[in-house]
């Protein structure tokens, strides 16, 4: 009898990140063919796009990998049509067979370690990378606090002392690693801003959260903190949670004039804009118009039109300091890491703009 045939690939999914994490919510079907069953928090379809596994490719060479993913949900099967094939800033994006609540991938690895997953991966080593860049650059690094689960709460500060401020903030909702990569250019912006003595960190002190939600992205979480944890976007400002009440502190304490929270999300022709103030809205997007790396549809409403919710970040800081708010939720689809990363340098010097409208 012919000995049964082996892949070079296996599927690895117990790292700190991981989507899904249990070890049978992966499994080998056959040699090169797993069935992956991504998790949520809250059991439901809604927000649940995050899929991270590693495929690690013992050969020397790329081989072929087959993939059925049950995403147990019929609702969003259109938003999971593909798989992402890469790590850092290279990407390969691989069409995938939608049947029911299904989609089934056939990808190539190159060799050694890649990511699989909706979205590039940002992670902590590379957050870390970025704060040492940044305490490199002249940034101020400020402890704000500790998580539900002790993991640190980081604040990176740079500006003129007195100027007024603008809050920035990332990675509320664990799978949006679109905020992570705009911030990490924005970081690499403002600290060459600095060093050439621009306009930008000579008029506004800009404070800066890459992670706020570092409990969720470790766990792998699509939306919350942790299960049964709070949306930290949402609820935290007011919530029994440790990383919510440093946050807050962190906000009351900035009285930010400006303040821009950095999503991402699943449509595809459409980037998302929350504002608070419609002239400043007007602004931001008139002050884009024409440039290629925004030839999407804005899709949002007014938030300043809405009551005050005390939970809510961006309401609070509408509702407390008359601050300009934004969230902005870029879309990966059609877009590069390096796209991404323009898209954030440019997202924030036209808010910069907008605040004075």
């Amino acid at each position: 009898m012919a000995a049964k045939p082996e892949s070079p690939v296996r599927i690895e999914n117990g790292f700190e990140g991981a989507n899904p994490r249990r070890r049978g919510e992966v499994r080998e079907l056959a040699p090169g063919r797993f069935l992956v069953r991504p998790w949520s928090e809250d059991g439901d379809g809604n927000y649940k796009f995050c899929l991270n596994v590693k495929a690690v490719n013992s050969s020397g060479a790329p081989a072929k990998l087959a993939l059925q993913i049950d995403w147990d949900d019929l609702e969003y099967m259109d938003c999971r049509d593909y798989v992402l094939v890469g790590r850092g800033e290279a990407w390969r994006s691989f069409p995938a067979a939608v049947e029911g609540m299904t989609a089934t991938a056939e990808v190539t690895v190159p060799p050694g370690e890649s990511y699989i997953g909706l979205h590039p991966v940002y992670d902590f080593e590379m957050l870390a990378a970025d704060r040492r860049r940044a305490a490199a650059a002249g940034f101020v690094e400020e402890l704000t606090g500790k998580s539900h689960q002790g993991r640190e709460l980081i604040a990176l500060s740079i500006g003129a002392a007195g100027a007024p401020a603008v809050f920035l903030v990332a990675r509320f909702h664990p799978y949006e690693t679109a905020g992570s990569f705009c911030v990490s250019a924005i970081l690499e912006m403002l600290a060459a801003d600095r060093a050439a003595g621009g306009e930008l960190v000579s008029a506004w002190r800009f404070v800066i959260v890459p992670m706020a939600n570092p409990d969720g992205v470790a766990a792998g979480c699509c939306t919350r903190a942790r299960r049964g944890g709070p949306d930290l976007c949402h609820q935290g400002a007011d919530a029994d949670d440790r990383a919510g009440k440093a946050l807050a502190g962190l906000l009351a304490r900035t009285a930010p004039r400006g303040y821009l929270d950095l999503h991402g999300w699943m449509y595809r022709e459409e980037d998302g804009l929350s504002y608070s103030h419609p002239a400043a809205r007007e602004t931001f997007v008139k002050s884009l118009a024409g440039d290629p790396a925004f030839s999407k549809k804005w899709l949002g409403s007014c938030s300043g039109e809405r009551p005050a919710k005390p939970g809510d970040f961006c309401s609070r800081a509408y509702h407390d300091h008359g601050a300009v708010s934004f969230i902005i939720s870029p879309s990966w689809f059609g877009r590069t890491v390096p796209e991404m990363r323009e898209f954030g340098r440019k997202a924030l010097a036209a808010f910069c703009r907008a605040l004075g409208a």
